[in-house]
């Protein structure tokens, strides 16, 4: 017996509750849960270069209502090292739905696509969220968590 296997591509701006969405827009309920979907999506963001990089206040107009920016925060200023961009590659977010008899029932359960985009959502958290993870965490800027948040608003 031969195991089935679904592999869905990404374009840049899909989370992964886009993905299965598409995916089940695409094929239906069944065979999408026949297949034991899973979805990885993945955003690049700048990664703070480590030499150079320093303690940075929030500033009012970067105050975003319902967002957590107390903690410390970065910014880097330009060494050699970084050959004075502040910048030293790229920095991974990624967000993960592995099946499980919870996302199979999910996926029987929904009735149209906004449903279920809104039910998988809840289950990961935004790329806004893990960007400002990153950035309390020294590796990327508040301005990288702010871009992401404006554009996470504006797609709805």
């Amino acid at each position: 017996a031969g195991e089935r296997a679904m592999v869905v591509g990404a374009t840049p701006g899909h989370n992964a509750a886009e993905l299965l969405v598409s995916a089940w827009e695409l094929v239906g309920t069944e065979l999408l849960v026949q297949s034991q979907p899973s979805a990885l999506a993945q955003r690049l963001i700048i990664r703070l270069c480590p030499d150079c990089c320093t303690p940075a206040s929030v500033l009012p107009n970067q105050q975003i209502a319902g967002w957590d920016f107390s903690g410390e925060f970065h910014a880097a200023t330009g060494c050699d090292t970084c050959q004075f961009t502040g910048r030293v590659g790229k920095v991974g977010l990624h967000q993960w739905i592995g099946f499980s008899e919870g996302l199979a029932n999910t996926l029987r359960e929904t009735r149209n696509a906004g449903e279920l985009r809104e039910r998988l959502q809840s289950l990961i958290p935004s790329f806004a969220e893990l960007a400002l993870e990153k950035a309390k965490a020294g590796e990327t800027t508040l301005e990288q968590v702010i871009e992401l948040i404006h554009e996470e608003q504006s797609n709805g």
